[in-house]
């Protein structure tokens, strides 16, 4: 059958920076698929300009992500797709916000945030009930290999990226496919905050996929 795919994605930049002050930009891109006549349109929901205090200049760069972020997530709720794409993972960012974030979300977004994730999670949900696919692609993998290991039963140690390659790379020698696309298995996540989004609603599953042609992997959620 013929889909809609909607894509959301957020751009940021750090404009000036200055005496502890740092000014950035935000914009958050919706992109609309028809498969049916074969049309792009592209929608910007929300864009924006504001400030960070941050002297140390050890946050500010955090919170400029996690405002982004929720520009994405707030873009959500007004999506006429049936498959919903999101450049990233599905829980994102993987730890609690900052305080300061959430007081900039509020002033600029208007969304009064007392819970990020589980914001986020409800407005999953929301669109799981309007019977939409969400999907989620991470193109960096930056995990701890806790995920790769439960997949294998391997006592390796190494990075998610690192263990991932390896494992697809043997598979496909195993395949005697050096050029083919492989992928694992979908394995339910439960690492860290994805509680949160399962007493939501939101069952996540993962798998690492290399692409033929291409020895970089994805985990797509």
């Amino acid at each position: 059958p013929r889909v809609n795919i909607v894509g959301i994605d957020g751009s940021s930049s750090i404009i000036i920076s200055l005496w502890g002050l740092h000014v950035f930009a935000i914009l958050v891109t919706k992109v609309l698929i028809n498969m049916q006549t074969r049309s792009v349109d592209i929608e910007y929901p929300y864009s924006f300009v504001d400030i960070v205090e941050d002297p140390s200049g050890n946050l500010y760069r955090d919170i400029v992500d996690e405002v982004m972020l929720a520009g994405e997530t707030a873009a959500l709720g007004s999506i006429h797709g049936d498959v919903v794409v999101l450049d990233g993972p599905i829980v994102d960012p993987p730890r609690e916000p900052h305080e300061m974030s959430l007081n900039i979300v509020r002033r600029t977004l208007g969304i009064n945030l007392s819970d990020y994730h589980t914001w986020r999670a409800e407005t999953i949900r929301q669109l799981l009930e309007w019977d939409k696919k969400v999907v989620g692609v991470v193109k960096r993998i930056r995990g701890s290999g806790e995920l790769p290991r439960y997949i294998t039963d391997l006592s390796i140690n190494g990075s998610e990226e690192l263990l991932v390659t390896m494992l697809l790379t043997n598979a496909r020698r195993e395949l005697g496919c050096d050029d083919c696309t492989i992928m694992t298995k979908p394995i339910p996540l439960r690492l860290n905050l994805a509680s949160v989004y399962i007493g939501n609603g939101v069952n996540i599953v993962a798998s690492y996929v290399m692409f033929r042609g291409c020895n970089k992997v994805l985990r797509i959620e």
